[in-house]
């Protein structure tokens, strides 16, 4: 992961950090019980990267959300906050495994931790 450096705000909104030119990808953490949510990444030749937060969500003409890292939405499922979240269960002969993951959804416990998304290609919240 590159090394950030200095930074601040603008009076844009933006915040604008200068970071070393090593390829890396750009999380947001808020604390304990929340997400680590994607928020950018930085090319090798970059020398500067502004971010926009919140980030800005996409959806195609289907209504699924369209990942931020790779611009695709076939890989991408909804999150959705519930008391009892559903569960998949799949055997294939002697294998049993478990999976939140419904369709296009992603169940997950009652408390929110700030996702919206999960893209299973890259494997990142946002």
């Amino acid at each position: 992961m590159g090394l950030l450096s200095s930074g601040g705000w603008q009076k844009s909104g933006v915040y604008h950090l200068s970071a070393d030119a090593v390829p890396a990808d750009l999380f947001f953490y808020q604390g304990p019980g929340s997400d680590t949510l994607y928020v950018g990444s930085v090319a090798a030749q970059d020398t500067a990267v502004q971010l926009r937060l919140p980030l800005v969500l996409r959806k195609n003409l289907l209504g699924h959300y369209v990942c931020p890292k790779c611009h695709k939405s076939d890989k991408t499922v909804t999150i959705v906050n519930s008391e009892a979240p559903l569960v998949r269960r799949t055997i294939t002969g002697t294998d049993t495994t478990y999976s939140s993951i419904i369709g296009r959804k992603l169940y997950e416990g009652c408390i929110s931790g700030g996702a919206r998304a999960h893209c299973q290609r890259d494997n990142i919240r946002f």
